[in-house]
């Protein structure tokens, strides 16, 4: 059996080295997004970031990294605290964005919904739907957006709609 002192002094090395790794994972990341964000065309570097529009029930979010990774999300139903922070938000849709010109190209998929659905028996019981009936679909969209105005508040597209830069 291991004396008191000498195990608790190996378990704070532990956490010590565990939390020394998630923080080098961290900043490992970020510096891989600035040198990926420097690569990009000015037009890019105004679209990198998150965006927002509004719909009937509440607020959409987008998030455009410098990896030209999107993710597409609703908040969470908590009607007691607004939707605020990306982790606010349950991404279900995610895909890819470039630039054409000046046409936004994104290719978007829902196999993160696919992967909460399946992970989700409750859903059926809320649908009312026995597990076996129903079952979404993998779907992929290309949407090719004409982008009309890009600045640090909006990204208006030839069809009328935009989105909003998310404040932060």
């Amino acid at each position: 059996m291991l004396n008191k002192p000498r195990s608790r002094k190996l378990l704070l090395r532990l956490v010590t080295i565990a939390i020394a790794a998630v923080v080098v994972s961290f900043v490992a990341y970020q510096m891989y997004q600035v040198a990926l964000y420097a690569r990009l065309s000015a037009t890019e570097k105004k679209i990198a970031g998150a965006w927002s529009w509004t719909y009937l029930e509440g607020v959409g979010r987008m998030v455009f990294t410098a990896d030209h990774r999107v993710k597409e999300g609703f908040p969470l139903d908590d009607r007691n605290r607004p939707a605020m922070r990306d982790s606010d938000f349950t991404y279900l849709l995610s895909g890819t964005w470039r630039v054409e010109g000046d046409v936004l190209v994104t290719e978007i998929d829902n196999h993160l919904f696919l992967g909460r659905f399946s992970r989700r028996p409750l859903l059926h019981k809320v649908l009312f739907l026995p597990p076996s009936s129903y079952k979404p679909e993998f779907e992929k969209k290309t949407k090719r957006d004409k982008i009309v105005r890009l600045d640090e508040e909006k990204m208006m597209f030839e069809d009328g709609h935009w989105l909003d830069r998310v404040k932060r």
